[in-house]
């Protein structure tokens, strides 16, 4: 008999056999004392720090008899349970990290999983304070690895709903062993590798969470849809991080995070939410006093104008508030006259909405009710800082000093002692409160402020302290009341004190993913500013003007780079300067269905904005990481990469489908070229795994010789040159095009169809192309 009270066969524990039925006998030993001195199970961890399981343990395969993926998933994971031998745990020094756990770890119909997934972590931190040497040794979470779900493709033919929803709630488990793992113990952050095992899986997870947020629209009114479904967006499309959030919401919440709020979403949708192009000049500015009725106070914004006169580095531009007095805030318009001119001074920075109110509103730049200007000074004053900087009193009002002071705006982000965020939905919200930093963390994901452009670009510079402002726990306390980000979000810092749930842990990586200031210690691997990370924060985002989603991409980069911005540019100027300084971008960037910036040579492969760049392209088979997946962009605008190529059939006439754009210059455009098809090639990423897939169609125009280093074996600190023929090509434009068989892989130039006049080259063969070409 084995220790789960069924006869076990070679093949791997008996499973019952009723369809419906998931409860088996326990992954647990029972245990061997009443009440036992000690955990039972504090000499079971893993000793190999290498792999994290038991010592010798090899993955079984699940038994192809079965024939059922129920029975793939129970038989794996009993197996991996069994060769841990723990016993069921009743020690009192366990106790504290078991209760933790329950209230943590997500809720699962296979409920003797849970438990056992309690006993193991509870007992293994437990064992941590003990013994030194498990601070070394990696997480138990490494030994779940979800890949072995899908061992046999027989397997996952005929796999129905039940099994899936099963799956769904065991990939829950392991999401929140694995961020907890990553978020807990950075000095070991590889954690669990899990993937989604099969399509069917994937698309039944993106079905519930489709289905999810639907509902959620409908019953949180106080929630934008835009918010809701930029959830996914906002990290990396993880969508079982959008449901847990969601599933948090329905439990804690059901109105949203923000109910009595007084803006209403009801006219946003899943796309565009309708406050973010609001007319704010006509907006009243916001009061933070009961009266609602209190004096202005002037600012001389003139000395901005002539601090900014000329475009320089960057200079101190928030106000001195030292002299400033808050039981005299309505009388004090001449109190607040100076700049700040030491750059160590200590200031802080608001980051808010203008829709809110905090903006100039239909005031004059300057002009400021004085309760909300005493709100932000009290608040700086609290944080010891003698200097504010908000954007409605320290932007100049000409074209000129504005422009300059936003071309170094980050900088004076980055150096600000404190980052103070404020949304008045969040500031006024009864579900938000100190008391609950997971309720804080999802509003602040779910907030109006975190569906801005200009926000994000704010919140990625901060680099020292983070305050978010937040309802006063004493409603009797008029004093404004603020939570530092370091304990909204969970961290190395704050896994001691408790354990977090699955919700609190997304929502805290997505807040990391955002801001490059908690990338060491904290739960995302973002180490610089790359065009996959500038994309991920600012694609969901919005802003009044489209030309200022590149500008603010063009800052965020620049300040990266530690360079400058002319902010006067147009936007098709700011992208080629932009993709010019990166110089390698994803190979995936190039399939897009927008008309291009030129017809021809350089740049004639790009859109006018670097958002609508991959926007119909597909994951990688090879990331940016590699070099089949890397793009490389030259000054000239000429884009170097490497592609599938074949000849266009005359087959593909009636085939080839323009890629999302309706624009009737992408059709006419391809449809032209197409009339001589013979002189055509089909340019894809993947060769035959991927039957319809995006594609390039363009029209070779010659070869160029390309020297690419290469290490010689024999005498390694010697490099010989490799020459190879790269097609030159004219780009006309993204198609749908479908696989065949036996494609070259070939390098291609891309908009290298300009002659030294500046005149289009001529045409040249496209079977004559691919012969001459270099095969890599």
């Amino acid at each position: 008999m084995s220790r789960f009270g069924d006869e076990q066969s070679s093949a791997g524990p008996r499973l019952q056999s009723t369809t419906n039925q998931l409860r088996m006998s326990s992954l647990l030993r029972q245990p061997s004392t009443g009440q036992p001195a000690s955990c039972p199970n504090l000499d079971h961890w893993p000793k190999d720090n290498s792999i994290g399981f038991p010592y010798g343990y090899n993955h079984p395969a699940a038994p192809l008899a079965a024939g059922s993926f129920r029975v793939s998933i129970i038989f794996f994971i009993t197996n991996f349970a069994g060769s841990y031998d723990l016993e069921s745990c009743r020690f009192v020094g366990c106790e504290r990290f078991r209760e933790s756990c329950r209230q943590a770890i997500p809720s699962c119909q296979w409920m003797e999983l849970r438990e056992f997934i309690i006993t193991y972590i509870s007992c293994w931190m437990y064992a941590r304070q003990l013994r030194s040497e498990l601070k070394l040794i990696r997480n138990p979470a490494k030994g779940f690895l979800i890949d072995n779900f899908n061992t046999h493709k027989r397997v996952m033919k005929n796999v129905s709903e039940v099994d899936i929803r099963l799956a769904l709630d065991v990939l829950k488990l392991f999401d929140w062993i694995d961020m907890w793992n990553v978020a807990a113990f950075p000095e070991n952050p590889s954690g669990t590798i899990k993937t989604i095992p099969s399509d069917v899986l994937e698309s039944f997870l993106r079905r519930e969470w489709a289905i999810s947020l639907f509902k959620a629209t409908e019953t949180c009114p106080s929630i934008c849809p835009t918010s809701l479904w930029n959830i996914a967006d906002s990290d990396n499309g993880n969508f079982a991080g959008a449901l847990a959030i969601i599933d948090h919401l329905s439990t804690s919440s059901p109105q949203g995070p923000f109910p009595g709020t007084q803006r209403t979403h009801a006219n946003c949708n899943a796309q565009l939410c309708t406050h973010a192009f609001e007319n704010t000049t006509q907006i009243r500015q916001l009061h933070k006093c009961k009266q609602k009725n209190c004096k202005t106070v002037d600012i001389p914004i003139q000395k901005l104008e002539d601090r900014f006169q000329n475009p320089g580095p960057w200079q101190p531009s928030a106000w001195d508030i030292s002299q400033w007095d808050s039981n005299m805030s309505g009388s004090q318009s001449g109190v607040i006259k100076n700049l700040i001119d030491n750059p160590n001074k200590a200031y802080m920075a608001v980051s808010h909405v203008w829709s809110d109110g905090t903006g100039v509103g239909q005031k004059r730049q300057g002009t400021v009710n004085s309760c909300l200007l005493d709100f932000w000074i009290n608040i700086a004053k609290k944080n010891s800082c003698d200097g504010l900087w908000w954007d409605t009193i320290c932007l100049p009002v000409q074209p000129g000093p504005r422009r300059n002071a936003l071309n170094v705006m980050l900088q004076t982000f980055q150096r600000a002692a404190v980052l103070l965020i404020h949304d008045q939905d969040l500031a006024s919200s009864t579900w938000v409160h100190a008391a609950k930093p997971q309720n804080v963390a999802i509003g602040l994901v779910l907030s109006n402020w975190f569906t801005r452009g200009w926000t994000a670009a704010e919140f990625s510079a901060a680099s020292n302290k983070i305050a978010v402002v937040l309802p006063n726990p004493d409603p009797q306390d008029p004093e404004p009341f603020t939570m530092d980000l370091e304990d909204i979000i969970f961290t190395p810092d704050t896994c001691s004190k408790s354990l977090p749930t699955l919700a609190h842990l997304q929502a805290s990586r997505i807040l990391t993913l955002n801001t490059l200031q908690y990338v060491e210690r904290s739960i995302c691997d973002l180490s610089e500013v790359t065009f996959d990370s500038l994309l991920r924060v600012l694609r969901p985002r919005s802003t009044a003007w489209e030309k200022d989603r590149m500008v603010i991409a063009t800052l965020m980069w620049n300040n990266y780079m530690k360079a400058t911005l002319d902010s006067s540019l147009n936007m098709p100027q700011l992208t080629q300067g932009l993709l010019r300084s990166m110089k390698v971008i994803p190979r995936s960037a190039i399939f897009h269905g927008e008309v291009p910036i030129s017809s021809y040579g350089g740049w004639s492969w790009c859109s006018q904005s670097i958002f609508d760049l991959g926007k119909y392209g597909y994951r990688e088979l090879h990331d940016d990481t590699d070099w089949l997946g890397r793009m490389y962009i030259g000054e000239r605008g000429v884009a170097r990469a490497h592609f599938y190529a074949r000849t266009v059939t005359p087959d593909d006439k009636g085939s080839l489908c323009p890629l999302g754009s309706q624009h009737p210059m992408i059709y006419a455009k391809i449809h032209n070229a197409l009339k001589d098809h013979e002189n055509c090639l089909i340019l894809r990423a993947a060769d035959d795994h991927i039957k319809v897939a995006p594609s390039l169609l363009v029209i070779p125009v010659g070869h160029r010789e390309y020297k690419t280093p290469s290490v010689n074996i024999d005498e390694p600190w010697k490099q010989d040159l490799i020459y190879h023929y790269y097609i030159s090509c004219r780009y006309i434009g993204s198609v749908y095009s479908i696989g065949t068989e036996k494609q070259p892989l070939v390098g291609c130039l891309l908009g290298d169809d300009e002659d030294q006049n500046g005149k289009p080259k001529s045409t040249i063969d496209a079977k004559y192309a691919l012969e001459k070409a270099s095969y890599f």
